[in-house]
């Protein structure tokens, strides 16, 4: 049976998108590993293939990996914001004198 709006289809495929950091790392993990395998074909090309594969995979799974790191201390900053343990407001000046800073940078 042909679908009666295929537009419709379309567009809520396209609104599907990845929740977290770690699913992308997860799905760039995945080709990682079947880019991996591929090194050891016999044909050259498909090796010369994989190289850059793993390659670009490579940087991409690092650039992930670092903005998850970002993304941690941005939520330690604003929970530190928001509930301060000594009681005094947090700004800039006193923002380096908060434990939670030495938690991340651990």
């Amino acid at each position: 049976m042909a679908n009666k709006n295929p537009l419709k289809a379309r567009q809520s495929r396209r609104k599907k998108k990845l929740a977290t950091v770690r699913d992308v790392a997860l799905m760039v993990q995945s080709a990682l590993e079947t880019a991996q395998a591929l090194l050891g074909d016999l044909d050259k090309e498909i090796q010369l293939r994989a190289c850059h594969a793993v390659f670009q995979g490579a940087a991409a799974y690092s650039k992930i990996h670092e903005i998850g790191e970002l993304e941690k201390r941005l939520e330690l900053l604003e929970e530190a914001m928001k509930n301060p343990s000594d009681g005094q407001p947090v700004t800039a000046g006193t923002l380096q004198h908060h434990s939670f800073l030495h938690e991340v940078s651990a």
